[in-house]
């Protein structure tokens, strides 16, 4: 009997056991150049917009609400035109309640280009990091929300 088969069922079964936990998640992602951090946890993005310069920081402002209760492997990671993953925030959080809200940030900043190039194109050396971004939330290993932004220089 080949013993495969029968784990496969129950691997399908998990597989959609923990998709089925993350579905009903509300998660929101907002990207501005400056953020505002309250007292209380919340986190705001001040001057919400999609287009950034390549000489910004650019914050991402992650809102996450409906979570099951328990210990939840949060991932926020950002994502570069060509698809590469440039920069992951793991965290760790225990969730009390689904009404709890849990509010991260994080940060990319471009470092490159060259003083003197710039000067006739502003562009020279930040070539990588212009075109569509996407910065992705995951939790406990799965994919749950991502939003994209631009670089333009």
């Amino acid at each position: 009997m080949n013993h495969a088969l029968l784990r496969l069922p129950s691997l399908l079964v998990c597989l959609l056991f923990v998709q089925a936990i993350h579905a009903d998640v509300d998660v929101k992602i907002t990207f501005s150049e400056n953020i505002v951090q309250f007292t209380d946890g919340r986190i705001t993005a001040k001057n919400v917009r999609s287009q950034f310069d390549c000489g910004e920081r650019i914050h991402g402002v992650f809102q996450l609400g409906n979570l099951e209760s328990g210990s939840r492997k949060i991932h926020t990671q950002w994502r570069s035109p060509n698809g590469r993953v440039e920069s992951v925030n793991k965290r760790e959080i225990r969730i009390q309640s689904a009404q709890q809200i849990i509010f991260l940030s994080s940060s990319i900043e471009f470092s490159a280009g060259d003083p003197l190039s710039s000067i006739f194109d502003p562009a020279a050396g930040f070539e990588p990091y212009i075109g569509k971004w996407s910065a992705e939330v995951l939790i406990d290993n799965q994919l749950v929300k991502s939003a994209e932004f631009q670089v333009l220089c």
